[in-house]
């Protein structure tokens, strides 16, 4: 492949490879027996599909091990452990024959609501960009390409596809933007994926500061830029603006309609040089992907059970309750423990080769074990079992009560309405605690929760998705064989109203970033707002004390290093966290480093990190630059965001000064009021159901999406999803079988019957319009 140029490809095969192959393939070219590009989702495992077709396929997808979900690996705060998991992944997809995994996700986690949390690592940048960073090169170390995506400022789920976020440059350059950087430049992903989401008023996938200023000339990226499956808005303008490949392909059938453009000089020759310079060097790279390669499937397990121990967070352990003794009298309540939410649901939803229940794993280690289910994971109550476990729970030496959302409680596509657990799990929660002091919570789930219940019960383990080997990794947790040591990676806030995005999210058109960069701890720690639990709060069966820190100056970058003892009883893994302030700022302290240490009991060492002052730099918007300012800075070493165990003051004598030679920011469009005589291939069905002539059809989709399940979507809410769908995502959704021609022409067709009758469109971009 090394000896195939640029200037070897005719125009058509560079269009071809542009306009991606099939639904999950791109990049070949007969005549020179270039092989297509494969893709998979996703973070968690592969999902690869029988056939290559839309989600939709009725054949579905191959069996894989299922991973924890980026949720639980952030809370890990262990790069070597998502390093590992990335390889596993990378190997098998190397197994398999597919070139590039479209993951991680590292989206900042803006509010707890957005659907698709379960899938981004965090609320902070430094830890989201370097745990995506080791989940990239673990992945590339075996030859497979990691997409690093949304990019960028994805950070809501409704109306995804045509939302215009709205963020000035210190909110991009210090939070939204930081993620990326780091995992760009410490990753050095070979694909990155564009977001469907406008960035100040333009795509990301035509947006030439974000894909051309910013990646490839800041940031020195030399992958291949791809779009999201259907986020490509004019496929002409992304393009020339820096896109590289449009997916998925074979649904659209527009090549003819680029090569018009190519040859009337709409599309830049240029454009189609570096889109084809760039997928040539990714099937370089790739290019043992085509080499038979197996894998030990009992190491994968083994580093998914890790990971998943790794993740846990114990919240709340009063009296030691928990690790459990053998011989205890034990009653698990819930359907959660027989019938465990392993994985949020989505386009990434592994279908399962391998699969513990917490109950199995449970019960063959404790001989005193009963359960009873509680409630219903259906959508109704029971008073019958409730009333049961209510009884049952009065005998037990300990109750460990299961508790989550429902299947379609999280899900890519919707954000949730509130954070609240079904309220029967609640109720029944207060009443078994009142009964029996004794009582273990173990939540499942991507997203943080409402706990109204946790001064009244015992304990509360946090294992969010925990994948294939959830019920062994939590009986190792339960049973002592292995201290928790997970840390939340973000904040869980006592109630929804205490986000700070709360008013504003989710937006209808401009999602405007008013509170900048005081998202998560960054706000309620300089606002002194009680949470629930703070960043980087996590307990454990043993104890660690840091000490002695020091740090000092190295060129930019600063060196710390801590003493660290484990002065409990048994062996575990201490988190490190480094924070950083100007000792005068009225700001939090923000995390800037990290690191996750093995002591067996009683054991201390001085471990060394290292902060990069570019990711803790402040934006100047005068000197087009971030800088690092001369001053003193407090250097902490913390327990989380609020408990500092030990910190020292460096001075910095000279500001370090971090250029952007393009324009910082960019510009920033807000759409206001918008009046159209019709509908645009970007008009959602939402927006013309009331229209006479199209409530036949608006009711035969609402009838027929109601009763389609799919990967992507559950049963019962493909109707919303296709509602607030473009008419341009029409083809994807038919997997080709109406294709963007047909789309324009139908949009032609009924703009003509519009405008005869006089039935145009008045609707506002940037708020609710329920008239339109």
């Amino acid at each position: 492949m090394a000896d195939i140029t640029v200037d070897k490809l005719n125009q058509r095969e560079k269009i071809h490879m542009m306009a991606g192959s099939t639904f999950w393939s791109f990049g070949d070219v007969e005549r020179l027996s270039l092989p297509a590009l494969k893709t998979s989702d996703a973070s968690n495992g592969i999902r690869q599909q029988y056939k290559d077709e839309g989600y939709s396929s009725k054949v579905g997808s191959i069996p894989a091990i299922c991973y924890p979900s980026l949720c639980a690996c952030g809370c890990s705060f262990d790069a070597e452990m998502v390093y590992e998991m990335g390889r596993a992944l990378g190997e098998e997809c190397r197994s398999r024959g597919i070139a590039v995994l479209l993951g991680p996700g590292i989206n900042i986690k803006r509010n707890p609501l957005c659907g698709r949390n379960f899938e981004y690592i965090s609320e902070d940048p430094v830890l989201s960009g370097k745990l995506g960073a080791a989940f990239i090169n673990g992945v590339q170390s075996v030859g497979v390409a990691a997409c690093l995506k949304h990019f960028a400022l994805n950070n809501q789920e409704t109306r995804r596809t045509n939302s215009n976020s709205v963020a000035d440059g210190k909110t991009m350059w210090e939070v939204y933007l930081r993620n990326f950087e780091i995992a760009v430049k410490e990753g050095r992903p070979w694909v990155i994926m564009g977001a469907y989401n406008k960035l100040n008023g333009i795509y990301c996938c035509e947006n030439s500061w974000l894909l051309n200023d910013i990646l490839r000339n800041e940031w020195g990226f030399d992958g291949v830029t791809v779009s999201d499956w259907g986020g490509v808005n004019d496929i002409i303008r992304s393009f020339n603006n820096g896109l590289d490949v449009e997916m998925p392909g074979g649904v659209n059938n527009d090549e003819d309609h680029i090569e018009k453009c190519a040859n009337t000089g709409e599309l830049k020759q240029e454009a189609m040089d570096r889109a084809a310079a760039d997928i040539l060097r990714l099937s370089e790279r790739t290019r043992k992907v085509s080499e038979e390669y197996k894998y030990e499937e009992a190491e994968h397990l083994d580093i998914a059970r890790k990971v998943a121990e790794s993740s846990f967070v114990l919240l709340k352990n009063d009296g030691d309750m928990l690790p459990i003794k053998k011989d205890a009298k034990i009653l698990v309540v819930g359907e959660l423990a027989k019938r465990p939410r392993y994985q949020g649901h989505g386009s990434g939803k592994v279908k399962l080769s391998y699969a513990e229940t917490p109950w199995a794993s449970l019960k063959g280690y404790f001989p005193n074990i009963r359960f009873e289910p509680g409630y219903s994971l259906a959508v109704r109550y029971e008073d019958d079992k409730a009333e049961r476990a209510y009884e049952a729970c009065g005998s037990a030496d300990i109750v460990l009560f299961f508790a989550g959302q429902l299947e379609n409680g999280e899900t890519e596509g919707f954000d949730r309405s509130d954070m609240k657990l079904p309220s029967e799990q609640n109720s029944l929660i207060k009443a078994v605690a009142r009964r029996n002091k004794n009582t273990v919570v173990i939540v499942q789930g991507g997203s943080p929760v409402e706990m109204l219940w946790r001064s009244e019960v015992g304990a509360v383990l946090m294992c969010y998705f925990s994948g294939s080997c959830f019920g062994s990794a939590l009986l190792n947790i339960l049973n002592g064989t292995v201290s928790p040591s997970g840390k939340l990676a973000e904040t869980f806030p006592d109630r929804l109203s205490d986000v700070p995005s709360y008013e504003i999210y989710p937006a209808y058109g401009n999602a405007v970033y008013k509170e900048g960069c005081e998202v998560g701890y960054r706000f309620y720690n300089k606002y002194g707002i009680d949470t629930a639990y703070p960043f980087g709060f996590g307990l454990s069966y043993t104890g660690f004390e840091f000490y002695d820190i020091s740090a000092e100056m190295d060129g930019d970058k600063i060196k710390v290093r801590c003493s660290v003892k484990n002065s409990g009883r048994m062996s575990g893994k201490a988190v490190l966290q480094i924070y950083i302030k100007e000792e005068q700022s009225k700001e939090a302290c923000e995390l800037a480093a990290f690191g996750k240490y093995f002591l067996e009991a009683g054991e201390e060492k001085t471990v060394e990190t290292e902060i990069n002052t570019k990711y803790v730099s402040r934006y100047d918007k005068n000197g087009n630059a971030c800088v690092f300012e001369k001053g003193s800075y407090e250097i902490c070493a913390g327990y989380s965001s609020v408990q500092m165990a030990v910190k020292t003051v460096l001075n910095v004598n000279e500001s370090i000064i971090y250029p952007f030679e393009a324009d910082s920011m960019g510009k920033i469009y807000f759409e206001g009021e918008k009046v159209s005589d019709g509908i645009t291939l970007n008009t959602t069905l939402r927006e013309f159901e009331h229209k006479k002539i199209m409530k036949p059809v608006i009711g035969a989709v609402k009838m027929i999406s109601r009763k389609i399940g799919t990967d992507l979507v559950p049963a019962g809410r493909v109707s919303e999803l296709v509602m607030d769908t473009p008419l341009r995502h029409i083809p994807m959704g038919t997997n080709g079988a109406i294709n963007l021609e047909h789309v324009k022409k139908a949009v032609k067709a009924v703009n003509a019957i519009l405008g005869k009758r006089g039935g145009g469109f008045a609707g506002k971009t940037g708020e609710k319009n329920e008239k339109q």
